[in-house]
């Protein structure tokens, strides 16, 4: 059960890292912005990947009861969807922003590293990392996602 979430929680990284591609292809003037954050999206997924080994080796524990695969799957499929929307170029700056805001805030929202425990020094480090990453995404997002809205 908690290998499957987690591979999810992969899968949906990497689903991540593809979207702030496309918006890099799509916005030529932030292209660097969304090129480093999908790159990060690729090194979440790879940390993630991590932890999941360190489970398998009794070196930390992912607690699975209250996040269900449902939740996960529902997000990949918005994201399939704005990807759609991505490359038809169907979306502006503030509203790829809004998206990926919102998609950065889920996981913080739901307080999913609270069920990341790691027992060794090196597992406790890398949930660190990772809470630090996923924190810095949303608020460097929030930060140009401020600059750019318009009322």
């Amino acid at each position: 059960m908690n290998g499957d979430f987690l591979s999810l929680f992969i899968e949906h990284e990497m689903a991540v890292s593809e979207l702030y591609e496309a918006y890099a292809e799509k916005f030529p003037s932030m292209k660097e912005f969304w090129a480093t954050l999908s790159w990060e999206e690729q090194d979440h997924a790879r940390k993630i990947r991590e932890f999941s080994e360190m489970v398998k080796k009794e070196h930390a524990r992912f607690n699975s009861i209250k996040f269900n695969a449902v939740v996960i799957r529902s997000s990949l499929e918005y994201i399939a969807k704005e990807l759609v929307k991505a490359k038809k170029g169907d979306i502006a700056l503030v509203n790829a922003l809004t998206v990926a805001l919102y998609i950065e805030k889920a996981p913080i929202d739901g307080e999913i590293f609270e069920s990341f425990t790691g027992f060794t020094a090196e597992a406790k480090k890398l949930v660190r990392e990772l809470v630090a990453s996923f924190a810095d995404h949303y608020q460097t997002i929030q930060t140009a996602w401020s600059e750019h809205r318009k009322f």
